[in-house]
């Protein structure tokens, strides 16, 4: 009976292995029964290795086959319907209209489309500029809707705001442009919230600027075709003033724009000029020197408040020593009177920022010193022509008289003009005053001369012919 029991318990465990090589699952559950039997018969059998619980996944043939969702909804919340304008970036298609949900409205937005969803405006839009901020983005008057495929929902709709942005405000001079500069961002930013990934754009969306008061916009337009921080276009905004905030223009599919942005003039130098870069020397030459204050286009900048300029110079002297520039003026004055012959270098004292210099040449006063020669010249032969004939004195007396007279008086009103009156010297500038002068000089000098020859040379005057014979 012993020996039947053990051929059943063999026979049940040989049907077991069978049934585990054809069906994992139900031998397992046949080889547990087995040896539950066997353990409560005691038995030897040696136990069999348990069986893990896996994961199903599902086939992804089949999840491809399972129809995915082609329109996505958009919710606008606290927006009513008839405050909702809907247009189609393809011309070619049909913009869908927003119905009415709670709370808000709805709007079914197919995949691959592209709309400009715009809101009505509770209040009519200002007629001042926005101001055009550095690196602080202003938002266009309406949105980018576009309907992207997605893994899990199979269409999403998203939403993003196009903007204007500049890198540089108040505009700031670029020496390489030679112009005042600023770089103006657009681009497609998503909403706040939002996923932030970028979207290839099925179509391409222009934006163009024009402008007042700049000198040129490079380029005139742009074609955003990536919603995203890598999307972003650029547009270079120049102008050669600073006197006139720019003022600049978006157009695009979102409505048209203005923006404001005044310019740097900075920064700031001096410019020193004269009136006159050669003039006589010995005191007898005059010119105007000049500060100006520039902009960085060499553009006159008025001063905010009045400001004094101190100048120094390496000959001559100026009169006066510094030079007043008044609130909202640009430029002040002063005079450089020279002293002996040669150069002469104006500049700021102390300079502490760019200035320039103004160089003024002294030159012999040449033409004045020859018509005193000349003036005295004609003097000694009026006189002798107007003397009686038997005192005429001979020529050679009287031009050497002349001569000598006008260098005398030439070198006496030349080292005699810086002490002279403000009134006298400006008279000695004259060159038709020492033609006078000459003349003046050497009508009596002749008589001086030819008394002085008489005495030291012995030279008598010829005697009347009428003396003679009696």
């Amino acid at each position: 009976m012993k020996a039947s029991w053990l051929g059943v318990v063999s026979l049940v465990v040989a049907w077991g292995a069978a049934a585990r090589a054809a069906d994992g699952s139900a031998a397992a559950t046949k080889q547990g029964t087995q040896l539950s039997a066997t353990k409560a018969q005691g038995a030897a059998v040696q136990p069999a290795t348990p069986v893990r619980a896996t994961t199903v996944k599902a086939n992804p043939a089949i999840v491809q086959a399972m129809p995915q969702a082609t329109v996505a909804q958009l919710q606008l919340p606290t927006v009513r319907p008839e405050l909702v304008r809907i247009e189609a970036v393809n011309s070619n298609a049909k913009a869908p209209t927003a119905t009415a949900s709670t709370g808000g409205s709805t709007v079914e937005v197919k995949r691959g489309e592209l709309l400009i969803l715009k809101k009505a405006l509770t209040a009519a839009p200002s007629a001042t500029p926005t101001a055009l901020a550095e690196k602080v983005k202003t938002p266009l008057p309406a949105t980018l809707v576009v309907g992207v495929a997605d893994p899990v929902k199979g269409t999403v709709a998203r939403q993003f705001q196009p903007f204007l942005s500049a890198e540089v405000s108040p505009l700031r001079w670029d020496a390489q442009a030679a112009s005042y500069l600023t770089t103006v961002v657009v681009g497609l930013d998503p909403l706040p919230g939002d996923d932030d990934g970028a979207v290839t754009l099925p179509s391409a969306i222009r934006f163009q600027l024009s402008g007042e008061n700049v000198t040129s916009i490079d380029p005139l337009n742009v074609d955003v075709s990536v919603a995203g921080t890598t999307g972003y276009q650029r547009f270079r905004v120049l102008t050669t003033r600073f006197d006139q905030a720019i003022k600049v223009n978006a157009h695009s599919r979102f409505g048209d724009k203005s923006y404001g942005a005044s310019v740097d003039p900075g920064p700031a130098r001096l410019e020193i000029g004269r009136s006159d870069a050669r003039v006589d020397g010995f005191g007898l030459g005059k010119t105007t020197i000049s500060v100006r204050q520039l902009a960085a286009n060499r553009q006159e900048w008025p001063a905010l408040q009045a400001q004094r300029i101190q100048l120094e110079t390496t000959s001559g002297y100026l009169t006066p020593a510094s030079v007043q520039i008044t609130a909202q003026s640009a430029t002040g004055e002063t005079a450089l009177v020279s002293q002996g012959w040669g150069e002469a270098i104006v500049g700021q004292r102390n300079a502490d920022g760019e200035t320039s210099k103004a160089v003024v040449v002294f030159a012999f006063p040449w033409l004045k010193f020859m018509l005193g020669f000349f003036g005295a010249a004609v003097a000694g032969a009026l006189r002798v022509f107007t003397s009686e004939p038997g005192k005429r004195q001979g020529w050679g007396p009287v031009f050497v008289g002349c001569l000598a007279s006008g260098i005398v008086i030439d070198i006496l009103v030349a080292l005699g003009a810086p002490l002279a009156p403000e009134w006298l010297l400006g008279m000695m500038r004259s060159e038709l005053a020492w033609l006078a002068i000459g003349l003046v000089a050497g009508y009596p000098g002749v008589a001086l001369v030819a008394a002085l020859g008489d005495k030291i040379f012995g030279v008598k005057k010829p005697e009347p012919a009428s003396a003679s014979a009696s």
